[in-house]
């Protein structure tokens, strides 16, 4: 019974692998003669062979005398043939493999060569890597120590607005005209600030307040914001333009008519720049508080608007 394995049978899977075997072993043969080739007994045995054979063919065309007459040779028998024959043979054999074996052994040697070259090629642009990531970690703390050095030095001179009271110009001015009233704003800063602007604010729904910009409130110095309500006449003489008070107080007074009730809060801000051009804003919360009939500012809070929004 043949047995199959695959699509083939045992015994053909067998003359397979017979013919794989004997190509192997002919390729390796054939190399092992071509490397032969290059010993210099091959080229000696190549050059009697070749004077042999033109003295057997053109020795008597050329009289060369009795010696050249190939019929008085000496006949080699037939055993000292295949010996000689199975020598050449093992000569191919041993003398090839050896220096198929020299080739590889050089190739290796070669590869493992370039193998460290590259390795210590490797090595070599791993240590400047690391050497260059060590300078680019060392510039980027120098930097950072720089600008931590530079913030802080620009932090020591930032101003610093503080919100203390809703009043009239009258209390810092001798102007004559006393119906104007707005915001005191102090510097408790190291710095003065600029452009100093109180951000329009909303009382209640349809009841508006705007102000004017302060040029500069010096360091340690306390400075007067006008603050009006919207939707009067452009011109300074209505009190009811300037009466921030009663306008919280009718916002409250709208809400809940009640003395005992919570105080009515708005959001105020003010925004300004230090000498080096950075933005600032201040901001409290103005409370109304019905049990006195008056104006009062929470703490003021402080933040950075254009790198940062968080309070310093």
């Amino acid at each position: 019974m043949t047995h199959r394995i695959g699509p083939f049978t045992q015994r053909e899977w067998y003359h397979f692998a017979m013919r794989e075997s004997i190509q192997k072993r002919g390729v390796w043969v054939v190399a092992c003669w071509k490397q032969s080739r290059h010993h210099s007994l091959a080229g000696v045995v190549a050059g009697l062979a070749a004077v042999y054979g033109a003295l057997g063919s053109y020795g008597p065309l050329l009289r060369l005398g009795a010696w050249a007459d190939e019929s008085k040779w000496p006949k080699l028998p037939v055993p000292w043939a295949i010996a000689i024959a199975l020598a050449c043979f093992a000569f191919v054999l041993i003398e090839g493999g050896h220096r198929i074996c020299e080739e590889q052994d050089l190739t290796n040697k070669k590869q493992a060569a370039d193998l460290s070259r590259e390795q210590v090629k490797n090595i070599a642009l791993n240590q400047e890597s690391e050497e260059l990531r060590k300078r680019e970690r060392e510039a980027e703390a120098k930097e950072s120590q720089l600008r931590t050095r530079v913030l802080e030095l620009e932090l020591s001179r930032r101003p610093e607005l503080i919100f203390t009271k809703w009043g009239n110009i009258g209390q810092v001015s001798d102007q004559r005209d006393t119906l104007q009233c707005g915001f005191f704003m102090e510097n408790q800063g190291d710095g003065a600030a600029r452009a100093v602007l109180v951000q329009g604010f909303t009382i209640e729904e349809g009841s508006t307040a705007a102000s004017a910009i302060v040029s500069t409130i010096g360091k340690g110095k306390t400075e007067f914001a006008r603050v009006w309500l919207e939707g009067y006449s452009p011109f300074g003489f209505d009190p009811d333009k300037w009466n921030l008070l009663a306008a919280m107080k009718k916002a409250s007074d709208d809400r809940v008519r009640s003395m005992y009730r919570a105080n009515y809060v708005v959001r105020i801000a003010a925004t300004y720049k230090d000498v080096y051009e950075h933005s600032w804003e201040s901001s409290a919360e103005l409370s109304y508080i019905p049990a006195r009939n008056e104006l009062v500012f929470g703490p003021t809070t402080q933040c950075r608007l254009d790198n940062s929004t968080m309070p310093l």
